[in-house]
């Protein structure tokens, strides 16, 4: 099925379809990948709602000219309901209708050229379900989850991957020694609602082979974004400058597993190793170790005992406690409430499950920093989340004290909670456990010791080294050269997560920020004004107030003006939102409110109280500017006391 000229964008219970692109969103929020045929499947359900469709219907208009099986129909169906958040139980889009068909029931919309809602003449449509809006996408890490908004666009995001491919044989940089790109398993399952498994399976391999510190593998966020763009395997080589490529398939029935992986070599597509296994599901860790282990020897990788010991510890002994985990994994991403569920009854299952009890506290420290970034205050909400995260983070470590998840969820809390000693205290127990490719060095140490970003930067830079596709890790290296003032090497890489995410007005604004820095203002007022246009500019409160001071140091006052009053009647709880009206204070000039406002910050970090603008406060303590008011005196000994205890 391909897209023609001027196809519209449908829009159903929170949901938008853009046939022309190709993309499925979240209403003002975030693009969600799909795999080619999920997307037709969805599309097709769409433009005939209402309609009974028989499964003959489907796969002559899915698989056009093509002789495919019922199963892959199925998987696709399966994927859809996963990805737009119906439970099993639940019938809001897509009805099965037992030796009939399918139906689409969702009220559909669809909008025109113009943006103008047309008129949907569908009969049978049930109403909008307002009361139950998918929930919006999780980033990968929780520290940017609140910060960061937007997503990949998928077809903006291959022009992205072919504007970052070399140009030919000269411009290519040698792949990484014992390097391996893990690509998403393929789904043989006959059970669509199996198909959890073997997505849980592909991260649970990545999380093995990255034990292997000789081992250099690529993060899942960047393998599942490359996985949709169907470049061939060279190509995806050379896009994350790995030397070979697992394809594996898995089957999932009965209680029992088969797993098929290949090893290739990337550039003469050689298989370096295969492997069939097929075991009953309580054998899948010693499975998940042989698989590992023989990577590791075909890379010709040196590990050692410890690491193969760490990676044939088995998770648990309860098989059905791992699928309840694995369905866990698999809904996070839509529901906290229902990955709770399920992590619930894994630890019913197996009360000494320790990564599932881990996994519940990440779950819960994730759901407390969003909460301190929601416009109004809530203590008694976060104090819940706080004894969640203590309690089953506490059950956790007292299983296994080897579960960084455990000790990276405390972690958190204790940061965001302004007890830095604490969380310094928590990752240092996390670190020798902590696999590679993953944050090691907590984002906030470097305030406390005189902004010295040099090892921070040394990892970052090895973290996008092993994810290169995800631009909040670039974001995150380019905030490391932005503190302490190299603004070229921040630009440098700021523009590269624009390009990687070119609908994210994060990335916009800092790098408006240092084309600021630069003293190029042209450049730096065009991307505010990109940023501004896109339709998540103006949702948090951040994001406002980091807008209106980039556009004040670049001398734009009006615009400065115009977005604290956006900010006046976005967050008017303005003790609760200090530390990003500190922020808009200093954009529109008036240092006495702005004085007192980093006041108010130093108050709630004596009391523990979290801030939602903590990220703006970090802006505020580097002075990335040199802002002639935060040099004076008086608020150099305040930002001087921006820190945790």
């Amino acid at each position: 099925m391909t897209s023609s000229t001027g196809r519209p964008t449908y829009v159903f219970q929170g949901f938008s379809l853009d046939a022309q692109h190709r993309v499925l969103s979240r209403l003002g929020g975030e693009p969600i990948l799909l795999a080619p045929k999920a997307f037709d499947t969805l599309l097709y359900f769409v433009e005939h709602r209402g309609e009974l469709l028989d499964k003959r219907a489907l796969l002559d208009a899915v698989w056009p000219n093509v002789v495919v099986e019922e199963n892959n129909l199925n998987q696709c169906i399966s994927t859809l309901r996963r990805v737009l958040g119906e439970r099993p139980t639940e019938h809001r889009f897509i009805v099965t209708e037992p030796g009939r068909g399918y139906r689409f029931v969702a009220s559909v919309s669809s909008l025109g050229d113009t943006g103008e809602p047309g008129k949907d003449v569908r009969a049978g449509a049930p109403p909008l379900d307002s009361a139950n809006p998918p929930k919006t996408a999780r980033r990968a890490s929780s520290t940017l989850q609140y910060y960061a908004a937007g997503f990949l666009v998928l077809g903006l995001f291959v022009v992205a991957i072919v504007g970052l491919s070399w140009d030919g044989p000269k411009d290519r940089i040698a792949p990484l020694p014992n390097s391996i790109a893990v690509l998403p398993f393929e789904n043989l399952s006959p059970d669509p609602d199996d198909a959890f498994f073997a997505a849980g399976l592909h991260g649970d391999l990545l999380s093995q082979l990255a034990k292997i510190s000789t081992l250099n593998v690529v993060g899942e966020l960047s393998m599942l974004r490359i996985s949709q763009t169907r470049m061939p395997t060279q190509e995806i080589a050379t896009a994350l400058n790995v030397q070979t490529v697992l394809h594996a398939t898995v089957q999932y029935a009965d209680g029992r597993v088969q797993i098929i992986p290949q090893l290739v070599e990337a550039e003469t597509g050689k298989t370096l190793w295969a492997g069939r296994y097929e075991r009953a599901l309580e054998d899948i860790f010693a499975v998940e170790s042989e698989i590992a282990m023989e990577i590791a020897n075909a890379l010709k990788a040196e590990f050692s005992v410890t690491e193969q010991a760490a990676i044939g510890i088995p998770l648990t002994t309860s098989p059905a406690a791992y699928a309840a985990f694995l369905r866990a994994r698999n809904v996070r991403a839509t529901s906290d409430a229902l990955a709770i569920e399920y992590l619930e009854e894994a630890t019913r299952l197996d009360p000494r499950f320790a990564l599932a009890h881990a996994a519940k506290a990440d779950v819960y420290s994730d759901a407390f920093r969003s909460r301190i970034g929601q416009e109004a205050a809530n203590p008694s909400e976060w104090d819940e989340l706080e004894s969640r995260i203590i309690a089953d983070a506490g059950k956790a470590l007292a299983l296994d004290e080897n579960v960084y998840l455990a000790n990276v969820a405390l972690a958190n809390l204790h940061e965001l909670r302004w007890r830095w000693t604490e969380a310094l205290r928590a990752y240092e127990r996390a670190a020798p456990n902590i696999p590679r490719g993953t944050r090691r060095i907590p984002t906030f140490e470097p305030f406390l010791h005189d902004l010295d970003f040099t090892e921070s930067v040394r990892e970052q830079r090895e973290i996008v080294a092993l994810d290169p596709l995800v631009a909040e890790e670039r974001w995150v290296l380019g905030l490391y050269y932005a503190y302490p003032g190299n603004a070229a090497a921040a630009a440098a890489e700021f523009r590269e997560a624009v390009t990687l995410a070119p609908d994210d007005v994060v990335m916009h604004v800092w790098l408006a920020h240092a084309e600021g820095m630069l003293g190029h203002r042209e450049e730096a007022l065009r991307e505010l004004r990109r940023a501004e246009q896109l339709p998540i500019a103006h949702r948090s409160s951040i994001t406002i107030a980091n807008l209106a001071y980039a556009y004040a140091q670049n001398d734009s006052g009006e615009d400065a003006r115009r977005l604290v009053d956006m900010l006046a009647v976005k967050a008017p709880d303005r003790f609760h939102q200090a530390g990003n009206w500190v922020l808009a204070y200093l954009a529109i000039g008036d240092a006495d409110a702005a004085r007192k406002s980093l006041e108010a910050v130093i108050a709630k970090i004596a009391k523990q109280e979290p801030d939602p603008g903590y990220l703006a406060l970090r802006l505020i303590k580097a002075n990335i500017y040199s802002d002639p008011v935060l040099l004076e005196p008086l608020f150099v000994a305040l930002r001087e006391q921006l820190r945790g205890r």
